[in-house]
């Protein structure tokens, strides 16, 4: 009721600081909380240590600032990542939250508008790249956080695979992607995300001229790595059996023979490296033998030692397919990178008595048998590299290639399937997150040096398929064409005819591929943009404000993962641990300020299950022993139960 009742609009109780500001005498409102019984969506305030500890606010006062007004400008980023958690999926779905409710939450005495949140949005994205600086600022800590926290499995991992946002509109014709999950042509703007074991999120390239996989890699992926990752320091216990990975039970002998192949791997990528470092070309490839031949003569010298450590790759990129290239895997072998993919050309397959069980052990605990095995084998431009191959049920070998020297077998491939999590975070966040939506509905024009695809070469390759495809039914025909036993003069007549036809046809279609073929010679692949007529220019999508709420979601789901992790230990089930999630954020609590004590209780209602009860006791524990502070108040934060002593 006082809300509707406010005399400057709904839920603005606030006149004298609404007033102050718009006169240009206030900075910043202060946050101010009070009493408050069942608040909707409070339950929300659960994610905000989480939050500050994945560093949503570290870095706000460096990357950007607001101009003196009422909202500030730490409340703006902690509402966009609020309003992520509880699934508000676009700005405009905040017209249908309440207002009042949500100033509750936040010590203001509402939420802005649409409109003005836009405008701040707006004025936050004002400088093109801010973004992506902030992004890598945040990307950097998280990366070297997860190598000092020593997180084995996982330890320099780094998935990389591309995104299609499908773009519906028309504001300007983009080129057009394929789209696995649709199995469609459409047009799109491409993403490159990088993640973690598990699928969490580091960073995003964002392409509007998509090049590729491979050119995203070295043009934008790795030099951002480089710079984030720290090196790794020699340890004598560098080359020992990787973490999370567990004995062979292969038959006598599989275990000898792996660390041979490990071994072989290790001295035929050292020599490589001498040769490359002294005549500046790759060795040549003596012969395709296997590394289990090779290494016949030579003693097995068992696992790494210390000798060895510095070898150890700075860190490992895996990717599918798509990035498939022996020169650029030299190239990243030459600076100390390690690859991981599937072999895009395999050989034939390999005898099923090389084959050995090996339990794995996945990123999420669960354990399987896996019959694997391992050769070495040369790429088309000498590069020596470990092929491990996976013995499925029908008998198929899955191929997969490494350079990496000491990286356990049954590891290969558990990391490689462990891909599949960055899709499913693909998937998570798209459903959930909202991942694919336009933030900002306008273009910005692409530099004036950015290639593309010519659109004339491209109508040529349709004109010649089309083409070929009428010369092949033009031979089918003619084929086809053919006397009866017995012709009478007449039918004589029109065969002759008929194929006279066919054969000019043939003839004159033949001659249009050869005209085709000339053109498309002299015809470029690629252009300048600035070339192209202008009816067939295009422009990118709003890049900067799609990059800084990404990267305010990437933060949301990287502290709801650090809350799911303390959570799933309390469930009978570990898979529920989000859904349980979902629901805490959006359950009503009651708000309880002490400013006397400084303490601000968040109380969150009962979920009406005594075993998710349990686990949410669990967690307002665990939060509250944090002692983290509301953002620009002193107010440390108490979580409890209602009813909780």
């Amino acid at each position: 009721m006082a809300d509707s009742q406010a005399p400057l609009g709904h839920a603005t109780t606030r006149v004298l600081d609404r007033l102050l500001a718009s006169c240009g005498m206030l900075t910043a409102a202060g946050l101010e909380f009070a009493p408050a019984d069942d608040v909707p969506q409070a339950g929300v305030l659960c994610a905000l240590p989480a939050l500050l500890t994945e560093g949503l606010l570290r870095h706000t006062r460096t990357f950007y600032t607001l101009p003196a007004g009422y909202y500030p400008l730490e409340s703006i980023f902690l509402y966009l990542a609020l309003l992520a958690l509880v699934r508000c999926k676009s700005l405009e779905q905040t017209r249908y939250q309440a207002p009042g409710e949500w100033g509750r939450i936040l010590g203001l005495d509402r939420l802005p508008e649409v409109k003005t949140l836009r405008s701040k949005i707006a004025t936050l994205c004002a400088t093109q790249g801010q973004a992506a600086q902030w992004q890598s600022c945040l990307a950097k800590e998280w990366i070297e956080a997860s190598s000092e926290a020593q997180l084995a499995p996982g330890e320099g991992l780094f998935y990389v695979d591309g995104h299609v946002r499908v773009y519906h509109g028309q504001l300007t014709a983009l080129p057009r992607r394929y789209i696995a999950r649709q199995r469609l042509c459409l047009r799109g703007t491409t993403d490159y995300w990088v993640n973690g074991l598990g699928g969490q999120p580091f960073f995003v390239v964002t392409a509007a001229v998509n090049s590729g996989l491979i050119a995203a890699l070295r043009d934008h992926v790795i030099p951002q790595l480089l710079l984030a990752c720290p090196e790794r320091a020699p340890s004598v216990s560098a080359g020992a059996a990787s973490p999370g990975t567990v004995e062979s039970q292969g038959g006598v002998g599989a275990g000898a023979k792996a660390a041979e192949c490990a071994q072989a791997a290790t001295e035929a990528l050292d020599t490589l490296d001498l040769a490359t470092a002294s005549t500046g070309i790759v060795a040549p490839a003596a012969s395709t033998a296997s590394i289990s031949e090779s290494s016949a003569s030579a003693p097995s010298t068992g696992p790494a030692t210390a000798s060895t450590a510095a070898a150890w790759p700075r860190f490992t990129i895996v990717f599918d397919r798509e990035a498939y290239s022996p020169q650029l895997f030299s190239e990243l072998h030459a600076q100390n990178i390690a690859i991981l993919t599937y072999h895009k050309f395999p050989d034939q397959p390999w005898p099923e008595s090389e084959f050995g069980p090996y339990t794995l052990r996945r990123h999420n605990g669960e354990v399987l048998t896996r019959h694997l095995a391992e050769r070495g084998t040369r790429l088309s431009n000498g590069l020596f590299v470990r092929e491990v191959r996976l013995l499925n049920a029908d008998g198929h070998q899955t191929s997969i290639l490494t350079t990496h020297p000491h990286m356990d077998l049954p590891v290969v491939a558990t990391r490689l399937a462990d891909r599949w999590a960055q899709e499913n975070w693909f998937k998570y966040t798209r459903e959930d997150f909202g991942l694919d939506r336009i933030i900002e509905h306008g273009t910005t024009p692409l530099p004036e040096p950015t290639e593309v695809v010519n659109p004339a070469r491209r109508r040529l390759e349709a004109d010649l398929r089309h083409s070929r495809t009428k010369q092949q039914r033009l031979l089918a025909q003619l084929g086809a064409h053919e006397l009866p036993a017995q012709p009478s003069p007449e039918q004589t007549d029109a065969y002759q005819t008929r194929g006279g036809e066919l054969r000019e046809a043939l003839k004159a279609e033949g001659d249009r591929i050869d005209e085709y073929k000339q053109r498309r010679a002299t015809t470029p692949n690629k252009v300048p943009l600035s070339e192209l007529p202008e009816k067939e220019r295009f422009a990118q999508l709003c890049p900067e404000s799609k990059h800084f709420i990404d990267t305010i979601k990437v933060l949301a789901y990287r502290a709801e993962s650090a809350l799911a992790g303390e959570v799933r230990e309390h469930l009978a089930r570990s898979d529920d641990a989000r859904a349980l999630l979902k629901r805490v954020f959006v359950t009503p609590a009651n708000l309880r300020p002490d400013y006397e004590a400084k303490t601000l209780t968040v109380e969150l209602h009962r979920l009406g299950s005594a075993l998710q009860d349990a686990a949410v006791a669990q967690l307002c524990e665990t939060l509250t022993a944090t002692e983290t502070s509301f953002p620009t108040t002193d107010l440390r934060l108490i979580y409890r139960q209602v009813g909780s002593p």
